[in-house]
């Protein structure tokens, strides 16, 4: 019951724009699922998507062009509010590494110096990790071409942990 008032209490301060703060591309911690498609128009609904206990639904762009490369983003929604993006690119493991380096740049020009950065050669995994007052950002390569940005909003986590 208590989780079930913080979390309504939660939900007006964030649509009243009393703790909405970016998590992505102007889209707000919190944002209604039309807001998205507004925002993105191209995007689509998922409807074959499993809810699960993170996560109740999610929202996907296909093509989203960054460092002349496709990215796919899905917008995942946790009790009918964006909680996290998630920006995935495949490609050829030398076109991963020159683009990690280039998006890992640029996050670091936006967001300053990572607070991890973590790097398993051996495994082909490297992660890096910056953090602001309301988001954490983390950047991950997995094998031989993937690369993913995801923005988490630190508000959903401590939600999660009531």
């Amino acid at each position: 019951m208590v989780k079930k008032i913080l979390l309504g209490l939660t939900a007006i301060l964030i649509s009243s724009g009393a703790i909405a703060d970016e998590l992505w591309q102007k889209l707000n911690t919190g944002a209604a699922m039309s807001v998205v498609l507004q925002q993105y128009p191209n995007a689509v609904v998922d409807s074959a998507y499993n809810a699960n206990k993170i996560y109740d639904s999610r929202v996907t762009l296909s093509n989203y062009e960054l460092f002349e490369k496709n990215f796919k983003v899905n917008f995942l929604f946790k009790d009918e509010g964006l909680s996290n993006v998630n920006l995935s690119f495949k490609g050829d493991k030398t076109e991963n590494d020159a683009l990690f380096k280039k998006v890992a740049l640029g996050l670091k020009s936006k967001y300053g110096e990572p607070l991890e950065v973590n790097n398993r050669d051996a495994l082909g995994i490297k992660k890096i990790v910056w953090t602001d007052s309301d988001k954490t950002i983390t950047m991950l390569s997995i094998g031989q071409g993937d690369t993913t940005v995801s923005y988490d909003s630190k508000l959903t986590k401590e939600i999660n942990k009531l």
